[in-house]
């Protein structure tokens, strides 16, 4: 693991803890726990990045706020 890949993590806590959240559904529920970041919309390439380095996850333009979750 190179140290870009291990600060990563720390990063993207950072980020969900400052515009984040993370939902657990009731044990249950049939829906998965999902972490959101929110990012002005001018921050798209930087959450098209974060999304190809995880590999996973998808992307949600919100014009009314200007944002991208």
């Amino acid at each position: 693991m190179d140290s870009k890949d291990s600060q990563l993590g720390y990063y993207l806590v950072g980020l969900i803890e400052a515009d984040g959240s993370i939902i657990i559904p009731k044990e249950e529920s049939k829906n998965t726990p999902i972490i959101y970041i929110s990012f002005n919309f001018e921050g798209k390439p930087l959450a098209v990045y974060i999304k190809n380095r995880l590999g996973f996850g998808y992307l949600e333009s919100i014009k009314i706020n200007n944002a991208i979750r």
